[in-house]
């Protein structure tokens, strides 16, 4: 038989499903097929509606990976075969190839492809998921062949695959994190109406604010979560759920949300204008979840509208938010029967409030007897709760162990649900107040005490963080038997966390808020508090010294998902004046920050915890090992912001109080800090302090110190014409690097090797190619989005200095994009240099000089050193901007980009580059 080709030659994914059903999904999978750049194969693309499985055999033979696409349809059985051609095709694939099976929800499949579909789930060869519209399988489809297409990419490597040309497989490194809404779990009950009208609300045009309003309870977040997903395919840049909850500081509103969407805060400005930069040009829905209690950012939320015209913003809140252009949506307790209407059994699902007690009363009752007795009760404890979904759901968990009937006896006799609430209180928050102080009275005194010590914790915590907190001494506690009764009567619940196995629990809000509250009047605040922000030092204590190595991740992991602990304990320890302890937490969390973003905390930090304070240096309180290293590392952290003046002064004043200390590796990075940063500007005695720091590095063996010595001093010897100790020493740091997993001297090392690259005229552009794909490869997913914006500019001004000028604006884009979101401003001046060069060259003038003038004017203002190669890219852009015509247009753009921001220029040209 002739062999049957497709008609491509790139990777090819071949799509298995039945020919009458499914069009929507199936150009659902072309597109995204398509998306990734590879070849959708259909069999009846072919010169046949039913091809012959000669043709269809010969199609899978050609193609790379095998997708199934399954809803109701077994398919056409041919004469004389015995299985359908879609079965065929699937047996037919075997093991040689991967295979994605996506499963559309029904309830009326035909039976032998449920045959097939149960044999599919039994294998391990193959990734089975379900799905229930084509918009929703186009995303599985995108993401998973996106992950695939990487496996393939790093097993062809380990097995020196070496022919690929790296610009062809840009997209696989383009990866931007989804946000993921959160999964809906069951049903929303009575709410049809107020999806539809909130829909409907966030369609209008002009609406860029709706806040759903409404007391503790009454299911703002279930809603908001519900409208997120019916709402989602109408934004094409996502939609991000963004729970406020455990957030009481307004000034760390932004900061929550760039945490969420992934934006890394560089602290070189602030988060809230980054956040702005990131979601200017984006067609978005931020859903902000719990806001009244930081309210009082809503200037921010304004601002965030005003500048970014295709953002919607949907609030839940307790109260609005008082700014313009707001729209109120009240939502409405759930519906009941009038005061004086009667109800029979089979009337209790034709009302929300009941339908819903009943059907949590039955998932913990499966027993419930629904007569009149029972059916009479079930109003009236609705009533009594006011239709709020919370308290009704807190009461249904307790017919485990009691009738309604039964149960509203108990509530009469435990419970008044307005004049125990406090009266300055609305009525419902009172009534809801009551709801949860019912469930608290009805538990023992030892499940009490566990209640009040859980609300210590500020986000979710674990089986060991409870122990910790729970055993303190005096009463001992079984935590898993605790735990299992409060999740019993649903004061606590359990968490999903993607990263770990390791189960973890929260409270509700308004319970956390109630169980705080019992702690904060217990004689067991202080002693419980001090233990909660101790358990947290230790995890940050323990964490030092590892986050900068090999095996870094998954410290860096649990310090971001217990951050809002951590921030807590810090706290804590300022509250009860244990400097010390706050000081040792800030310099724990350094290397967090510098890899993962962060900066703009760090500097609340210096001030709340008073490191800048000279008096406090002299604090009997605090070692002067723990001044002198805090400080430090302060001093550090203002020069990456360019406070040049006040970060000198720090570690002026820290190295004689280390000097005294015996602390020897801590003065060899205050010596190091401020001799690479001195001697960049100049600074006499610069360099002696270089060779200082790296004397009582190279005395305490330590390899991350030696590699940053070995890093830093490079640009010094440069300068001073030494090129045979710079490279001795560049090598001396990629051994200490890849020896101990250093990632991010690896990372400063590529920068290094580029910025001298550019000064060699004869330079091999392909190899500097290879190592920016390569550092790409090596940096974690997760923080480095400077080292990861300085890959993507170099690979894009390596194919502009060969010519190759139809592959250097996608590499060149995705630089300016990480820097410009991190707010990253050094790798983002590199960019802008070689952006101003490239529009030169393909001749768009105008955001070449806007670029070029934005630049300057930064440069000037913050007295940045354009030195090395940086100085050839600058006079590089500079000679191709003269070179262009109409000198006088060019001097007004020029001017006029004096006058933008850098973020604002450079957003204006990605535009214009696409």
């Amino acid at each position: 038989m002739a062999i049957i080709k497709t008609p491509d030659q790139r990777v090819r994914v071949f799509i298995s499903s039945t020919i009458n059903e499914l069009a929507d999904e199936r150009q659902a999978a072309r597109e995204a097929i398509g998306n990734l750049r590879l070849i959708p194969v259909f069999f009846e693309a072919g010169a046949r509606p039913h091809p012959p499985r000669d043709l269809y055999s010969a199609y899978l033979d050609q193609s790379h990976i095998f997708l199934g696409i399954y809803w109701n349809s077994y398919g056409w059985v041919a004469p004389g075969a015995e299985i359908s051609g879609l079965e065929d095709e699937y047996r037919l694939c075997g093991n040689k190839k991967p295979k994605l099976i996506y499963v559309k929800r029904s309830a009326e499949r035909q039976p032998r492809l449920q045959e097939l579909l149960s044999d599919i789930e039994k294998s391990d060869t193959a990734c089975y998921q379900m799905f229930s519209n084509a918009a929703e399988l186009q995303k599985l489809i995108e993401n998973d062949l996106s992950v695939l297409m990487s496996e393939i990419f790093e097993t062809a490597l380990a097995e020196n695959r070496q022919q690929a040309d790296p610009v062809n497989i840009l997209a696989e490194f383009a990866h931007v994190p989804m946000v993921e809404l959160p999964l809906i779990k069951s049903e929303i009950y009575g709410r049809d109406e107020d999806l539809t009208k909130v829909s409907e609300l966030l369609a209008k045009p002009g609406v860029s604010l709706v806040t759903l309003l409404g007391a503790g309870g009454t299911g703002k977040t279930t809603l908001s979560i519900h409208l997120g997903h019916r709402v989602k395919e109408h934004f094409k840049d996502g939609v991000a759920f963004i729970p406020l909850a455990p957030v009481t500081d307004p000034k760390l509103v932004g900061s929550t949300i760039a945490e969420i969407l992934g934006i890394q805060d560089s602290g070189k400005q602030s988060i809230e204008q980054t956040l702005v930069d990131f979601l200017s040009d984006k067609n978005f829905l931020l859903i902000l979840d719990n806001f009244e209690q930081v309210v009082e950012s809503s200037k921010f939320i304004s601002d965030l509208i005003a500048h970014c015209k295709n953002l919607q913003i949907l609030v839940t809140s307790r109260t609005s938010l008082h700014i313009r252009n707001e729209r109120i949506y009240n939502l409405s307790p759930l519906a009941l029967p009038s005061e004086t209407s009667s109800i029979r059994p089979g009337d209790l699902g034709n009302y929300s409030a009941t339908q819903l007690f009943v059907e949590r009363a039955l998932e913990v009752n499966p027993r419930l007897i629904l007569d009149q007795e029972n059916t009479e009760a079930i109003l009236e404890i609705c009533r009594r709760m006011d239709g709020l979904p919370l308290a009704i759901e807190l009461a249904a968990a307790r017919t485990r162990f009691f009738q309604p009937a039964a149960l509203m006896s108990r509530i009469e006799k435990t419970l008044d649900l307005v004049s125990k609430g406090q009266k300055d209180l609305p009525e419902r928050q009172q009534t809801l107040r009551a709801a949860i102080e019912w469930s608290y009275n009805l538990l023992t005194e030892e499940t009490k005490r566990v209640f009040r010590l859980l609300g210590v914790f500020k986000r979710s915590w674990t089986l060991e963080a409870a122990d910790v907190i729970l055993n303190d001494g005096k009463t001992p506690a079984d935590v898993e038997e605790m735990t299992e009764r409060l999740l019993d009567v649903s004061l606590i619940k359990p968490v999903l966390v993607s990263h770990s196995s390791e189960p973890r629990f929260n409270m509700l809000q308004t319970v956390h808020e109630y169980a705080r509250e019992m702690l904060d009047l217990s004689s067991d605040a202080k002693d419980t508090k001090l233990r909660y922000a101790r358990y947290f030092y230790e995890l940050c204590e323990a964490a030092d010294g590892h986050l900068w190595k090999a095996n870094a991740e998954p410290w860096m992991d649990k310090i971001e998902y217990e951050h809002q602990n951590i921030r807590a304990a810090f706290y804590i320890f300022i509250e009860y004046e244990r400097f010390e302890e706050a000081w040792n937490l800030f310099y724990f969390l350094c290397p967090y920050w510098t890899l993962r973003g962060g900066f703009s905390e760090t500097m609340q930090w210096i001030v709340d915890a008073r490191i800048d304070d000279k008096a406090m240096w002299s604090n009997p309180g605090i070692s002067p090992r723990v001044v002198g290293r805090t400080v430090t590392w302060a001093g550090y952290c203002k020069l990456f912001l360019f406070d040049l003046e006040k970060g000198f002064a720090m570690l002026a004043e820290a190295e004689p109080i280390l000097e005294g200390s015996g602390d020897e590796i801590s003065l060899a990075y205050a010596y190091m800090f401020d001799g690479c940063y001195g001697s960049y500007l100049n600074m006499p005695g610069s360099p002696e302090k270089l060779e200082k720091g790296y004397a009582l590095a190279q005395k305490q063996n330590d390899s991350v110190a030696l590699s940053m010595f070995y890093c830093w001093s490079a640009e010094y010897y440069r300068q001073q014409g030494r090129m045979d100790i710079v490279q001795k020493n560049l090598a001396h740091a990629e051994e200490l690097a890849r020896q101990d997993g250093i990632t991010y001297i690896l990372g400063a090392l590529y920068i290094l090797r580029f910025t001298f690259d550019v000064l060699n005229p004869n330079h091999d552009y392909d190899k500097t190619a290879e190592d920016a794909m390569s550092l790409l490869r090596l940096l974690p997913e997760k923080g480095f989005k400077g080292l990861k914006a300085a890959a993507w500019s170099g690979l894009g001004y390596s194919k502009m200095m060969q010519g190759k000028m139809d592959e250097v604006w996608e590499p060149m884009y995705r630089g300016l994009e990480l820097s410009r979101t991190a707010g990253e401003k050094e790798s983002l001046i590199y960019g802008v240099m070689e952006a101003s060069a490239y529009f030169s060259i393909v001749g768009k003038a105008k955001p070449a000089h806007l670029l070029f003038g934005s630049l300057d004017a930064f440069i000037a203002a913050t007295g940045y050193p354009v030195v090395g190669g940086a100085e050839v890219q600058y006079n590089m852009a500079k000679s191709r901007l003269q070179a262009l015509p109409d000198p006088a247009t060019s001097a007004r753009w020029y001017e006029e980009g004096k006058k933008m921001r850098l973020e604002d220029a450079v957003a204006y040209a990605m535009a214009e580059g696409k």
